[in-house]
């Protein structure tokens, strides 16, 4: 964590030193803005309770806030027209179990030329489509991005650097970043790694309010488990030690990929997103979609949305024979333990409405029909799993300032 903090800074104080000369000219301009969220989420069933993907506690049969609402802080610095900066703090309930303020941004920017920006530090990990404000709220439809899809990859934010281009092409306006950087984070009190990371994301507005995104991103994952290390430790000293080297997931290759469209047309809104996780290691395999469409009634926006997540690969072949040794039989059963956890396959239906009370606050409801086919899906277990599906009830005020 300090070396990426380090990373940052070192971005904001290449800008501050690139831009140094120029500000003789006049002092620099700044701009501070913030956003936020208060929210109470309840499910209707004991045994699970509904979290964002990576927090260590969530919401029950008694309402929570601790779920969905945060706070953030903004500071935008134009230090003359090449060269900027942004650092953003963020205060939610983390992976760590804390709800304490983290930075969240922190980059220098310096316009190149010929629709090019060079960005370093501290930025949003562009996994998907709304990866930039999928914190702010306000700038959301929905009441939240669609877990199904978005709880594949609780990272938010990467240290590094990227190249971005905007402008037209043959007439379409397009967009392209390519990232190279790497994250350290915290899920579940578990540290995770995801470094050497390299992507690229583009977009093109096909036709008025219509935009199409594709994006893929790799790198080398590692999972900072003692309980996976044991395991996998012990399988090495039997005849199926190559069990257990996918379960101590240690640089494994792992990439996420995703294709989407979003529409704004008149009143109508929607988006739909196609995305896949594939890793080498005990994160298994996965596939997400969602649809959603909404319908605008003045300061009212009624919408519905469809989701599913499905696990296509557990990435651990459990091969250890029953009834041969005890031992033995201990692991095996210790094995399918491990990989039924890491199964969060789930499909969702959800119906919510925004009401735009005022030009900076929007107050959200939203009811979901979370399937979770017995298992536990992407709920936090606290009891036995679910064996008919789980109604979640959101509340929620948006706002900016």
């Amino acid at each position: 964590m300090h070396d990426s903090l380090r990373l940052s800074a070192v971005g904001l104080t290449l800008v501050a030193g690139w831009a140094g000369s120029c500000l003789a000219q006049g002092g620099p301009e700044y701009r501070l803005s913030g956003f936020g969220t208060v929210a109470a989420v309840q499910v209707d069933q004991p045994g699970v309770e509904f979290i964002q993907a990576g927090q260590t506690s969530g919401a029950g049969k008694s309402a929570t806030f601790k779920t969905d609402s945060r706070l953030g802080g903004q500071l935008d610095v134009k230090f003359n027209p090449t060269f900027s900066a942004t650092a953003q703090l963020l205060a939610k309930h983390g992976g760590d179990g804390s709800d304490r303020p983290r930075v969240e941004w922190a980059f220098g920017k310096a316009k190149l030329g010929g629709g090019f920006t060079l960005r370093a530090g501290r930025m949003g990990a562009p996994f998907f489509a709304v990866s930039d404000f999928r914190e702010v709220g306000f700038a959301n439809h929905w009441l939240r991005t669609p877990s199904d899809v978005y709880g594949q990859v609780f990272l938010r934010s990467f240290d590094g650097a990227d190249l971005n281009f905007a402008g037209d092409v043959a007439g379409v306006p397009v967009t392209a970043q390519l990232i190279v950087g790497g994250t350290t984070a915290t899920n579940a009190r578990n540290k995770v790694d995801y470094k050497s990371q390299v992507g690229l994301n583009l977009t093109a507005e096909v036709v008025d309010g219509v935009t199409l995104r594709a994006g893929t991103i790799e790198g080398k994952l590692t999972i900072h488990s003692n309980d996976l290390r044991q395991l996998a430790g012990a399988l090495a000293a039997t005849p199926f030690a190559s069990v257990g080297q996918p379960i101590d997931c240690n640089k494994h290759k792992t990439s996420f990929s995703g294709v989407g469209v979003s529409v704004e047309r008149g009143n109508w809104v929607g988006s739909s997103e196609y995305t896949m996780l594939k890793s080498a290691c005990v994160l298994p395999d996965t596939r997400g979609w969602h649809v959603m469409g909404g319908y605008r009634f003045g300061s009212v926006l009624p919408y519905i949305v469809a989701s599913k997540l499905k696990r296509s690969n557990a990435n651990v072949v459990n091969t250890i024979p029953s009834g041969v040794d005890p031992m033995l039989d201990f692991l095996s059963a210790t094995v399918d333990g491990v990989v039924a956890s890491f199964d969060s396959s789930q499909s969702t239906t959800a119906v919510g409405i925004r009401w735009d009370a005022w030009k900076n606050i929007a107050v959200k409801g939203q009811i979901e029909r979370i399937d979770t086919e017995g298992r536990y899906g992407l709920f936090r277990p606290v009891g036995p799993a679910p064996t008919k599906p789980v109604q979640v009830l959101s509340l929620a005020v948006d706002f900016i300032f």
